[in-house]
């Protein structure tokens, strides 16, 4: 269930970082921002999701990720501020 969580919340980062970037672009950037999101962002992603405490996965405040927002056990508190890096 872990490793479901982090592949769908690392999904979903991509998906933002690169709706961002086309929107800025002008036009869908396809594959290419998923690239630079893993260039960019892999490493602290990964860092994150090592830190993720395991009672907080699928717990149904933060592990859907639509109200994850508003949780404010640490980890996710981390994930609010690494989602504001990625908005110019």
């Amino acid at each position: 269930m872990r490793a479901n969580y982090i592949l769908k919340e690392q999904m979903q980062e991509m998906e933002r970082w690169k709706w961002i970037r086309s929107q800025e672009a002008g036009y869908d950037l396809g594959e290419t921002a998923f690239y630079g999101w893993v260039e960019k962002y892999a490493v602290s992603f990964r860092k994150w999701a090592e830190s993720v405490p395991s009672d907080c996965i699928g717990c149904g405040v933060c592990g859907t990720g639509e109200t994850g927002m508003e949780c404010q056990k640490p980890f996710n508190v981390q994930r609010k501020e690494r989602l504001k890096s990625m908005v110019p």
